[in-house]
Formats: C-alpha cells, structure tokens, sequence
C-alpha cells in the first residue's frame, strides 16, 4: 500500500466495502488508501503490506472466519484490527477480543460510529515512523530477597525520577 495510512477492507462481499469506502471516506483525511481483499488472499498480500487499519467482515460467520481472523491478528500485526458486524454468540465476541479484535464496528456503518472511531485513531498525529522503527522500552527490574527493606518505594521513586527526565528531554527537543 502506498499510502502511509491505509485501511484494508477483508470481505466477500462488494457491498460492505463500498459501504466501508463511502462511510469512513467522509471522516477520514483524503490521504487515507483503501483496499478490498477477500478472506481466501488476505494471507496471500505480501508481508510488507501493513495497514494502519483492517476491517474484517465478521457479518457471516463461519468456522472458516473464526479462524481466519486469529491468522490475520497474526500476520497483520503492526495493524489495528476491526471486526465489522457482531456475532449472534457472544462467546464468539469474546473469543474474537481474546484473538487480539479489540475494536467493533456496527454493519450497516452509523456516522456518529465512524466519526468517533476515527477519532480515536486520530489519523492526522499517528507517528510518520513503522512501528519497528520507534524506540524500544526497557524493563527495570528491583529486587530484595528480605521483605521491609524499602524496595517498593525505591521503585517508586525511580519510575517518578525516569518519567521526569523523559519528560524533560522531550520537552528540550
């Protein structure tokens, strides 16, 4: 995709994504790609696609889907995934969350749905850098083998000392 920011559309059906392409083309900046691909190539687009956004119709549920959609969290993994349409079986939701969908959209799209969604992903200040380029964090581990010694407030204390001069750093950029 050739557009820094870019939303896939999975579905078999042409419908869901026109309707998918006209709803969010009203809230979203004109810079945003779309791409429809159907749930038997989705795997098949190359490993560098990554878009910002996948749209995956979950309108009819099949056990070929179910666990399509746990290989898509997968291979798309740098990509927010979006499951379009509510299972009847709530297990099935829960399944999907568990799957790593943490967001979902109502089928048919409501505006004020899609106006708030793509305000939460805020299109306009997502970073301009891939995710594999920003900076790694560091796990700061602080033990004692004896209890009473003071070891939850040094930790404390660190984390208030680092977050400070993160933040001071940030701010002298």
């Amino acid at each position: 995709m050739h557009s820094r920011y870019s939303i896939l559309i999975v579905t078999n059906e042409d419908f869901f994504a026109t309707e998918a392409i006209r709803h969010f083309r009203k809230v979203l900046p004109s810079h945003v790609q779309f791409t429809q691909c159907n749930f038997h190539d989705v795997l098949s687009l190359p490993k560098n696609t990554t878009p910002t956004i996948v749209l995956v119709d979950l309108g009819e549920i099949e056990n070929f889907v179910f666990s399509l959609v746990k290989r898509i969290v997968v291979y798309f993994e740098n990509s927010r995934i979006v499951g379009v349409g509510y299972p009847e079986d709530v297990s099935l939701l829960l399944d999907f969350v568990k799957m790593g969908v943490k967001d979902f959209l109502k089928f048919p799209f409501e505006e004020d749905e899609i106006k708030r969604f793509s305000e939460e992903v805020d299109f306009e200040s997502i970073r301009s850098t891939d995710i594999k380029e920003r900076q790694q964090g560091q796990i700061v581990t602080i033990y004692s083998p004896k209890g009473g010694s003071g070891i939850t407030l040094l930790a404390a204390n660190l984390a208030v000392a680092i977050a400070k001069k993160s933040t001071e750093s940030k701010n002298a950029v």
